[in-house]
């Protein structure tokens, strides 16, 4: 459920207010990807619009627009923004309130020391240090050695930290 009320849960395009007893489908919104504690959400519709709703989903307003199909959104609470990871490999940074994207994150011409493109999924924004912040990569820790990268200063710069399986290594840490 969402932060102080188990009766509201969402799953692709629906929603249901009542413990998964009813589900609705939502108007303007393909899936919520953030739920603020105070009870905004935050979605994408029709791959590229990014929508926000203060009513737990009933009704959506378009507050951006990204380049690219959105894979995740992140909710930056500290610094009131939104970050977006796209399928263009770029995350994308929106002010809560809404306005044009700006570029957060390039990945777009990264490769690993495996030779893997780097496929971003997810980013994590630490709720009591906003400078610590994770990025998940798609292919996974096994798959690449490059899956995670922390960054120590807000993101202006990046390090991959996850274990080289490369080396013969077998499992993880």
């Amino acid at each position: 459920g969402v932060y102080g009320n188990d009766d509201i849960l969402f799953a692709g395009n629906y929603y249901t207010h009542d413990h998964c007893a009813t589900w609705v489908e939502m108007q303007n919104c393909n899936a919520v990807f953030a739920v603020t504690e105070s009870g905004v959400c935050y979605g994408a519709y029709d791959k590229t619009d990014i929508v926000v709703s203060s009513d737990y989903g009933k009704s959506w307003t378009k507050i951006s627009e990204v380049p690219s199909p959105v894979r995740q959104i992140t909710f930056d609470g500290t610094r009131d923004r939104l970050l977006i990871p796209c399928e263009d490999q770029i995350i994308y940074e929106v002010p809560t309130g809404g306005g044009e994207p700006t570029v957060f994150v390039d990945f777009t011409d990264f490769i690993d020391n495996g030779g893997y493109i780097t496929k971003i999924r997810k980013i994590v924004v630490d709720k009591k240090n906003p400078d610590l912040m994770y990025i998940c990569n798609a292919l996974g820790v096994y798959a690449s050695p490059a899956s995670i990268f922390r960054s120590l200063d807000g993101g202006k710069s990046w390090e991959i930290i996850n274990r080289d399986l490369n080396d013969g290594s077998v499992g993880a840490d």
